[in-house]
């Protein structure tokens, strides 16, 4: 299983809009950078079969359903021991949004040591904004919340669409157009 399917299979088990929480988790794991063995996250709940990779009580998980199984009891105190380590994770997963929250996630996944993640979303990264996850047709069929799955892409493409810079991509068809003066002035857009 590589990362994106990881990434899904626990937005499946929460039943969280994937167009949010594959891009948010698949940049937390980019910044544990681990090469613990079925552990992207660098989960440190203990399965009957794993085996600690570091210091940290990171795990080696022995199939890719025992990391599955970490990451839902790590990140939902219901199915397991009962300690809420990411309570505002959580809420922005399934809301989909960060907002407020920002500071909460931020100190919460500070705490458990993903300083580089913690970092970048103090910074003001959005899986809205700031990660290409393309949702699937099929993925869109699939789904039950598939009419909202897929607004909620078309509305995020479309966001990015908007916030490309227009006088650069006019300054784009100027140097294809051969009106290099035009593109080079940095005071007027070409066209205008």
């Amino acid at each position: 299983m590589d990362n994106r399917e990881y990434a899904e299979q626990i937005a499946t088990e929460f039943s969280w809009p994937r167009s949010f929480a594959v891009p948010f988790l698949l940049e937390w794991m980019r910044c544990e950078n681990t090469d613990a063995e079925n552990n992207p996250l660098a989960l440190t709940q203990a399965m009957p079969e794993s085996t600690q990779f570091n210091s940290a009580s990171v795990q080696n998980y022995a199939t890719e359903a025992d990391a599955v199984q970490a990451a839902v009891w790590t990140l939902d105190p219901r199915s397991y021991d009962g300690i809420d380590y990411y309570p505002n994770v959580r809420r922005a997963l399934e809301r989909a949004a960060i907002g407020e929250l920002r500071p909460q996630i931020v100190a919460e996944i500070h705490t458990y040591g993903t300083h580089a993640f913690a970092d970048e979303i103090n910074g003001g990264w959005n899986p809205d904004t700031d990660y290409a996850y393309v949702v699937s047709p099929a993925q869109v069929i699939a789904e039950p919340e598939s009419e909202t799955l897929l607004a909620r892409e078309i509305a995020r493409v479309e966001a990015m669409i908007q916030r490309l810079n227009t006088a650069t991509l006019a300054r784009f068809a100027a140097v294809r157009d051969g009106d290099l003066a035009a593109a080079a002035n940095p005071d007027k857009v070409p066209g205008e």
